[in-house]
């Protein structure tokens, strides 16, 4: 028998749905026209096409739902499903979430907006600006996007998330989770091969022309300085926040040291190397191994003084002070005199040169 089935309104150019099939109609302002569902209905929903509103079969009846706004190019989501739709001006379109539904956040591609599966219903999220090449996170999760210029795309962070700071690849701007949602930072310069530190951290990035990359700090942050391989500059946590320090000239093989500091770098043509003295720092001088740079703590830094001549097995005094030193051919030495310097001349052990301390120098 046929049975008949009334419009819930009068015919516009909006798509009803006939009840319990795959069937469904639409009039287009002259006659009504039937449109097959992809397959045989489902709980899956299917969209309408060109329309606000789309169907959703329950097992028994065609159900409505109607998009929160007229459609656009902008994509909505199916509720409680992996599938959701994109209209693209003529036609809605679905696209597939690369799982099943967890708590993990898709990105709509080539879109600002991105959609949340909260367990029950997909939601959306803004990104904060039209998309870039810029990279978005997603809020208190450890999977952030990346619009790639035509697609979203996603990215893991290392772990999950804590309140260590991961780096965005290739930008400028990296995220911090700060225990219930990723905030951005911002690098104070487009990226170089420049090193910058993440705030706060033991952990900071390195941009290698490609991507940001993580340096490990060897210990906790103190007022202890590390340095960037391979830069002038080198950083100093001063108990709240990374510092860079500026070294005084291009790295060559000279030593610098780190100002109020028992230790200092040593730039070895690749990457600066750490050296510690074997005190904490007074006034006394201490040598740059197998240079002829040496380094003297004056109280608040340290300051370098060049020996007269390239090192040989000549010894050198340090001004002033009873130790003085000896190049050995491959590191300087340490030499102490026999007793607190008067005007009484020593002589360098084992040298035709010898030494006088006449009160001063």
């Amino acid at each position: 028998m046929w049975r008949t089935w009334t419009c819930p309104q009068t015919p516009s150019t909006t798509r009803y749905m006939l009840g319990g099939m795959t069937t469904w109609g639409h009039y287009d302002g002259k006659m009504w026209r039937t449109w097959t569902c992809p397959q045989t209905p489902s709980t899956t929903r299917y969209m309408l096409g060109g329309l606000t509103t789309w169907g959703h079969y329950d097992g028994k009846m065609w159900r409505t739902w109607t998009c929160p706004q007229t459609p656009s190019t902008t994509r909505y989501m199916l509720g409680g499903l992996t599938t959701w739709g994109h209209y693209d001006g003529k036609m809605w379109r679905t696209w597939t979430c690369p799982q099943t539904p967890s708590t993990t956040r898709y990105m709509l591609g080539g879109m600002t907006t991105w959609g949340h599966y909260d367990g029950k219903m997909w939601r959306t999220w803004t990104c904060p600006q039209t998309p870039s090449t810029t990279r978005y996170m997603l809020g208190g999760m450890t999977t952030w996007g990346h619009y790639d210029g035509k697609m979203w795309r996603t990215w893991t962070c290392p772990q999950t998330p804590s309140t260590t700071r991961y780096m965005l690849g290739g930008m400028t701007t990296w995220g911090h989770y700060d225990g219930k949602m990723w905030r951005t930072w911002t690098c104070p310069q487009t990226p170089s091969t420049t090193r910058y530190m993440l705030g706060g951290m033991t952990t900071w990035g390195h941009y290698d022309g490609k991507m940001w990359r993580t340096w490990t700090c060897p210990q906790t942050p103190s007022t202890t300085r590390y340095m960037l391989g391979g830069m002038t500059t080198w950083g100093h946590y001063d108990g709240k926040m990374w510092r860079t320090w500026t070294c005084p000239q291009t790295p060559s093989t000279t030593r610098y040291m780190l100002g109020g500091l028992t230790t200092w770098g040593h730039y070895d043509g690749k990457m600066w190397r750490t050296w510690t003295c074997p005190q904490t720092p007074s006034t006394t001088r201490y040598m740059l191994g197998g240079l002829t740079t040496w380094g003297h703590y004056d109280g608040k830094m340290w300051r370098t003084w060049t020996c007269p001549q390239t090192p040989s097995t000549t010894r050198y005094m340090l001004g002033g002070m009873t130790t003085w030193g000896h190049y050995d051919g491959k590191m300087w030495r340490t030499w102490t005199c026999p007793q607190t310097p008067s005007t009484t001349r020593y002589m360098l052990g084992g040298m035709t040169t010898w030494g006088h301390y006449d009160g001063k120098m």
